[in-house]
């Protein structure tokens, strides 16, 4: 069958070992087998050809061994990828980061739990790496002098070039910077949050304040309904990660959100989420799976628990 495209490009994700591709060594055989029998519609590099990756269990492994032969001269030229901008800090003529200065830490076993760094500048801003886990790839953040948070990789990648020039200045630890920064984007984290997550903790905050009005609610229930309140809206004397009490929120609406596209007569009709606000009557919470959500998201005072990196910025006269 013909393509409606002349060529495609085919990547590899960099994935954890839960989500690494098994079949690799298969598809490599497979493609061979196909080619010999009829022609193949997938086109192994020719630097690739004839080489066989002996470490096909995961994405990494396959990834070291390409690098080996890349250092050799044995791989192809042309290769880019959305990644590369963060690549280009640490290579390249316009690196930002010294090549020997990164090869220190690339292969360090010990565990940083958070790194935070304090230098001077012409302005006052912040850099918030978050750490990943299985379930979620790791964020990067960028506050700026005017308190805008920057999200996308490429225009993180531009601030931090724009406002780390020369040798920096390392400056002396600052809690009260830090705290500054910490406390501003845990206020404005649900704000980040993808569109469905944002709409879910929207709409959970609907149901809940609705609920709350309601007379006949005793002193327990009305206490508990305040708490997840306070949690979901960011007035909570804790911290709480929002994605994840997100993500919670939406494993109890869904259900009723299924039933109003079933029960819907018009089916070319979409409904998302914030349908649900009028529906709030029938939704029911049960005040022990609540109290058993806000355990699950709850954060602590330590930020390490998700902060991995963060470089604090300060303006020069302030720094005086």
């Amino acid at each position: 069958m013909d393509s409606m495209h002349k060529s495609i490009d085919i990547y590899w994700a960099v994935d954890s070992e839960e989500y690494a591709m098994k079949t690799d060594e298969r598809l490599f055989e497979t493609n061979d087998l196909v080619e010999q029998i009829y022609g193949s519609n997938f086109e192994l590099p020719e630097a690739l050809k004839g080489r066989r990756f002996k470490q096909t269990g995961s994405t990494e492994e396959m990834i070291r061994e390409f690098k080996e032969f890349v250092d050799k001269d044995e791989s192809w030229t042309g290769i880019h990828d959305s990644f590369q901008v963060i690549v280009n800090l640490k290579e390249g003529d316009d690196a930002i980061i010294d090549e020997d200065l990164y090869e220190q830490f690339t292969n360090v076993s010990s565990e940083v739990k958070t790194k935070v760094s304090f230098i001077e500048c012409e302005r006052n801003w912040c850099f918030i790496a978050i750490r990943g886990d299985h379930n979620r790839s790791p964020r990067w953040y960028f506050i700026d002098a005017l308190d805008e948070i920057h999200t996308d990789y490429p225009d993180v990648c531009q601030q931090l070039r724009d406002n780390i020039k020369g040798k920096a200045t390392t400056l002396e630890w600052d809690q009260k910077s830090l705290e500054h920064y910490i406390k501003f984007f845990q206020t404005k984290e649900r704000d980040l949050l993808p569109p469905k997550k944002k709409r879910a903790l929207e709409v959970a905050e609907h149901i809940l304040q609705m609920k709350l009005k309601n007379k006949s609610m005793n002193i327990y229930e009305k206490s508990a309904y305040k708490e997840v309140l306070n949690a979901v809206t960011g007035k909570s004397n804790e911290a709480f990660d929002f994605e994840r009490l997100a993500e919670e929120w939406i494993q109890v609406l869904q259900p009723y959100l299924k039933t109003k596209r079933e029960n819907l007569r018009r089916k070319r009709t979409i409904l998302n989420l914030n349908n649900l606000k009028s529906n709030h009557k029938e939704i029911i919470l049960d005040i022990d799976h609540l109290s058993e959500m806000l355990e699950r998201c709850m954060l602590g005072d330590e930020i390490d628990k998700r902060i991995a990196a963060c470089i604090i910025g300060t303006a020069s006269s302030q720094a005086e």
